[in-house]
């Protein structure tokens, strides 16, 4: 078997790669971790030629343009251009050259922003997303139907949505990166500088579901072992799942600084700027679709996902993604 994972340098990507072998050690699996400066994706022919020649039988589809709650706000027609151009080449090519299994990644922000908690599959596109990322929700929710179209033609391609991840090899860009690494990063800075205070975006009260990406990789690597999850009616939305840590695992942004500051060590106070937005202030998830599939599962906590994450991050310092 040859599996192909688009996005192979980045956070899942990496992922994937420490954790390969656990999962195929028994098995002939050869695997390709493509990165950004081999194929532009958002070039079709580009992207048709490199698929091809590698003729893989599973294409892991991670490759996306991303980034936190201000990049999305501030780069709204790149957030929606690149990647749906991107989704959609792999997409189609993979169904021109028959490959029967993609596994694509998707993102809690598809789903509506005035909808009934916890989120579950069927609300997908019950509503509007939030205004704040809107224009990356509707690049993956088009990803999700182009899906179901193709396994309405005899494909199995399957969407995991997975709540806000953190972990080693993250970008821990103070800008643009997602609130864990970009907080790390800023409390890490303050701890070595001697800052007396440490200022967080909003005010620390927005809730969410971290996943660890170790967690993640691990249910991707499941679904391609497990031949028969995610071969539902193709008419349906039987081919998504929501991955997500149980719901009374969700925590609030201002518990998640406290726990960072621990760990990095930093003494001083946190600051609440207001004058930025929370962004949408929970979006709890279900994960009883996924518990059917894999009912033994075991995420790891935050607490535990944190201190390994920020040990990492303070021995690869300073050579990891800054920016």
């Amino acid at each position: 078997m040859r599996i192909l994972i688009t996005g192979g340098s980045g956070l899942v990507g990496r992922s994937i790669h420490r954790l390969m072998d656990n999962y195929f050690c028994s098995e002939n699996v050869e695997s390709f971790f493509m990165r950004s400066n081999q194929c532009d994706l958002r070039n079709y022919g580009s992207t048709y030629t490199f698929i091809s020649e590698y003729q893989p039988d599973v294409i892991i589809h991670l490759a996306a343009c991303v980034g936190g709650l201000y990049k999305n706000i501030n780069n709204r027609r790149i957030m929606f251009e690149d990647n749906f151009a991107i989704n959609f080449n792999v997409l189609k090519i993979a169904y021109e050259l028959n490959i029967k299994k993609v596994i694509s990644c998707l993102s809690t922000c598809v789903f509506p922003d005035a909808v009934s908690y916890p989120l579950t599959e069927d609300t997908l596109h019950s509503g509007e997303p939030h205004n704040s990322n809107y224009p990356y929700a509707y690049s993956k929710r088009f990803l999700e139907i182009q899906s179901r179209i193709y396994n309405e033609l005899g494909r199995s391609f399957i969407c995991l949505i997975p709540t806000n991840m953190y972990g080693k090899c993250d970008n821990f860009s103070l800008e643009d990166g997602h609130v864990i690494p970009s907080l790390i990063h800023k409390f890490y800075n303050a701890m070595t500088q001697n800052n007396p205070e440490v200022s967080i975006r909003g005010d620390g009260s927005a809730l969410r579901q971290f996943l660890y990406v170790d967690d993640f990789a691990r249910i991707i690597l499941s679904f391609i072992k497990n031949k028969s999850v995610g071969e539902g009616d193709s008419n349906d939305i039987s081919n998504t799942f929501i991955i997500s840590p149980d719901i009374a695992d969700e925590i609030s942004i201002m518990d998640v600084a406290l726990l960072i500051s621990k760990y990095v060590g930093f003494k001083g106070q946190i600051i609440k700027d207001t004058s930025f937005s929370n962004g949408q202030f929970k979006k709890t998830a279900s994960n009883q679709k996924l518990r059917k599939s894999f009912p033994n599962f075991q995420f790891t906590s935050v607490d535990n996902g944190l201190e390994t994450t920020i040990q990492w991050f303070i021995s690869q310092y300073p050579n990891l993604r800054l920016k």
